[in-house]
């Protein structure tokens, strides 16, 4: 043992076991557990350094912390019986970088623990759970930690250990979240399958089981209190899908519990707007391997609106179709009216047309026959006037017979001739003007009044002849 080493000490060894190193400090089996704990409880013991301090450059091959290996580690030990120190640790963990400091101390029976860590490039499926054989995430992580505790065992210092720190994954694969699979789903449902939310969410894992997401860069924040490492809210936006989620690392629990939002756009967002088709997987249970679920209630109540929203819309077009059809009837229906009409009117305009032809031929007809009668009439008044009437025969008696006793030449020239009056004119014959032609005087075809007057001998009877008439 020393008291104060003034010049610092270097060592060379295989292994380190920081457990043990805290019980120099803490006491002997500080880290055994005497029951179902998951950290021991009992109070520490007495520091194994009694007025000794060591001052040491270590490196070693390996760094135990737990069960976290550092590798090709190297820091500086300051151990006595109330503190321990390492400082500027570095190493390699998990394929990346580690860098820190760790001071813990004691008074009396309580001991206090102030740690700081960098880790960088990291390969996070290296730290990631596994499921079905394979890690869940994969990626490079970069994180930081700055924490205390305070307790009188270690239970109780992970019970009260609290700070801050961040973490950064970058160009890393989400396992089992598959956003083809929402395509999957929503093809389904088109295509009639059930819309519950157990069959909605078999199908989506099943479509997802064998998918994975690709992303570019995971960041956020960490609040440590009450032995509970709390992953704020995170959000990452990929070509594919949008993810969200939060998570709690309980390290006096060793549990973790969380969740992880996985939403795309639809296909055709304006079936059901302002809405994402997402899905939530929740886990919980030992920090080492958590149990998953698949809550598919949001793509449920999505794929439902989005079947309402199709069948109104096949209504609405159906209904369209049909007033389009019916009005497409009624047009037709009218046009045919229409054109009957006109057909109508047409045939009533051409009947007219053809009485009025008729009607026309008939004057027209009528007028040649009242003309041809009335130049009839003319011409035979005409005739009339220039021939005289042909006398009306009188029947005469009957001659003697010649071996009479009077003999007929005798006769004659004692009688003389016979001459007949004429027959009287009846009344004047009048014929009226055509319709339509100037009107004109009544044509007389009685003769002249000198022809009708007293003068005229009246003979009824024979009409003596001198007979120095007759040769």
């Amino acid at each position: 043992a020393w008291r104060h080493a003034e010049h610092r000490l270097a060592e060379r060894a295989g292994e380190v076991d920081g457990r043990l190193l805290s019980e120099f400090v803490l006491g002997p089996d500080a880290w055994s557990s005497a029951g179902d704990t998951v950290w021991p409880d009992q109070g520490f013991g007495p520091p194994l350094l009694s007025g000794a301090e060591i001052a040491l450059d270590v490196a070693t091959d390996t760094l135990w912390a737990g069960s976290a290996r550092i590798d090709d580690a190297r820091f500086g030990l300051v151990l006595g019986p109330d503190r321990m120190r390492l400082d500027d640790v570095a190493g390699h963990y998990a394929g990346g970088d580690v860098a820190g400091n760790l001071a813990l101390t004691r008074a009396d029976g309580q001991a206090t623990l102030a740690t700081r860590i960098a880790l960088t490039g990291a390969d996070f499926k290296t730290l990631a759970w596994q499921h079905d054989g394979e890690p869940v995430a994969t990626g490079t992580l970069d994180l930081t930690v700055e924490a205390d505790a305070i307790g009188r065992s270690v239970s109780g210092m992970v019970s009260a250990l609290s700070g801050s720190g961040t973490f950064a994954l970058r160009d890393g694969v989400l396992r089992h979240l598959d956003p083809a699979a929402f395509r999957t789903a929503i093809d389904a449902a088109d295509a009639g399958a059930d819309l519950q939310e157990a069959a909605v969410a078999e199908a989506f894992r099943r479509a997802s089981a064998g998918g994975s997401l690709r992303f570019d860069h995971i960041s956020g924040t960490l609040a440590i209190a009450a032995g509970a490492v709390r992953v704020g809210e995170v959000e990452v936006g990929t070509d594919a899908a949008t993810v969200d989620g939060s998570g709690i690392l309980d390290v006096a629990k060793w549990t973790a519990s969380g969740s992880l939002g996985l939403s795309v756009v639809p296909p055709d967002p304006d079936l059901v707007p302002d809405t994402m088709a997402d899905v939530n997987v929740s886990f919980s249970g030992p920090l080492p391997a958590p149990s998953a679920t698949l809550d598919a209630g949001p793509l449920a109540s999505y794929l439902t609106l989005r079947a309402t929203e199709i069948e109104r819309r096949r209504l609405e077009l159906l209904e369209k179709q049909l007033q389009e059809r019916r009005a497409r009837e009624e047009e037709l229906l009218r046009k045919l009216e229409a054109e009957r009409r006109a057909e109508e009117e047409r045939q009533r305009k051409a009947d007219e047309e053809a009485a009025r032809g008729r009607a026309a031929e008939e004057e027209a007809a009528r007028l040649r026959a009242e003309e041809e009668a009335r130049a009839a009439a003319e011409a035979a008044a005409k005739a009339a006037l220039i021939a005289p009437a042909a006398p009306t025969p009188r029947p005469q008696a009957p001659l003697p017979p010649i071996d009479g006793a009077l003999d007929p030449i005798g006769s004659i020239i004692q009688r003389g001739p016979t001459l007949l009056r004429p027959e009287p004119f009846g009344p004047p014959v009048e014929i009226e003007p055509s319709p339509g032609a100037p009107s004109r005087a009544p044509i007389d075809l009685r003769p002249a009044p000198e022809q009708r007057s007293g003068s005229q001998p009246d003979v009824a009877g024979p009409f003596p002849i001198a007979p120095q008439d007759v040769q």
